[in-house]
């Protein structure tokens, strides 16, 4: 194969690697742009109505399809290209190259056609050599404009100017509801504007005595009324002073957990861990004399009440 007809090959891989690159960059703006696009509105309606955990589900399977909709429609081809070397073959490239040069479209066709038919022809490989040198003065590379594809940035300006105002002012709005619509199997619900508060210095309560749960808020608004749930049963706390707010249970008998809910938010659920009072139920006096009596030591178990001279130590064993 002579260099003339090896050059005309090399300006044809060169256009078909530039006409890949050249869908890939248009095809990765808007396959970005329409997932930017979903990725924002599903934030911000996650973020705005706080959705059940089955219409979560939906809208990552959504996600997730949307992008494999992308690959395959708007990346398939460059793919394929880079990675399996499949796409046009010469005859289609010269198809492609004759739309941009038309005085080259017919001839560079017929070109290929002759390449393939005059490979064991010594005459038909001299015509296909002064046929390449005809395509010497013309870069097919240079009828791919690169800048064309890039005005797709359009598309991506708009969602991608608006998640970076929302990641500068609040970024939460984003991360926090792209979070919950990640852990789709979780629950969440909404924040509050307040903080729920157990003021009780431990929620550990001995059996059968009363125990006076205390709670308080801490925020910005601060709810007049609170309530302690516990499965279907709402009972409403004492309001006491300013944000602070009690509830006592009687004789309780064992462990009890409970959410606390104020203005329609719910608090994470709290236990009060019952245990059994400490009795005393065996102990020794061990009793050393002052020298002046001149009495032994003695042991007395479970002793009541005792007399004893001035001077005496005791100890205690329980």
């Amino acid at each position: 194969m002579g260099d003339e007809i090896k050059r005309v090959q090399e300006k044809v891989s060169a256009f078909r690697r530039k006409y890949y690159l050249s869908i890939f960059l248009k095809g990765s703006l808007l396959s970005t742009a329409i997932v930017l696009a979903y990725f924002l509105l599903a934030s911000l309606l996650e973020h705005a109505l706080w959705l059940d955990s089955s219409i979560r589900l939906l809208l990552f399977g959504l996600f997730l399809g949307l992008i494999a909709f992308c690959l395959y429609r708007f990346l398939k081809d460059p793919l394929r290209f880079w990675i399996a070397n499949k796409g046009l073959d010469d005859e289609q490239s010269a198809r492609l190259i004759g739309e941009q040069i038309p005085t080259v479209k017919d001839r560079l066709i017929n070109f290929f056609q002759l390449s393939a038919q005059a490979q064991n022809s010594a005459l038909g490989a001299a015509s296909v050599r002064q046929k390449a040198i005809e395509f010497e003065p013309f870069s097919f590379e240079g009828v791919i404009n690169l800048k064309e594809s890039l005005r797709y940035f359009k598309y991506l300006s708009i969602p991608l100017l608006l998640v970076l105002i929302i990641l500068l002012f609040n970024s939460s709005i984003l991360t926090k509801s792209s979070a919950r619509i990640l852990h789709f199997n979780q629950k969440f619900s909404p924040e509050a504007p307040f903080k729920f508060i157990i003021n009780n210095s431990s929620t550990q309560a001995f059996a059968n005595e009363d125990f006076l749960l205390q709670v308080s808020l801490e925020g910005s608004a601060i709810p007049e009324d609170m309530y302690l749930v516990r499965g279907d049963q709402r009972m409403k706390l004492v309001h006491e002073q300013d944000n602070h707010f009690t509830y006592q249970f009687d004789r309780l008998q064992e462990d009890l957990t409970f959410q606390l809910e104020a203005a329609g938010f719910y608090s994470d659920n709290y236990t009060i861990t019952v245990v059994s009072r400490p009795e005393l139920s065996d102990y020794n006096l061990l009793i050393e004399y002052p020298a002046y009596i001149q009495r032994k030591s003695e042991e007395i178990k479970n002793a009541g009440n005792l007399e004893i001279p001035e001077g005496t130590r005791i100890s205690w064993r329980i």
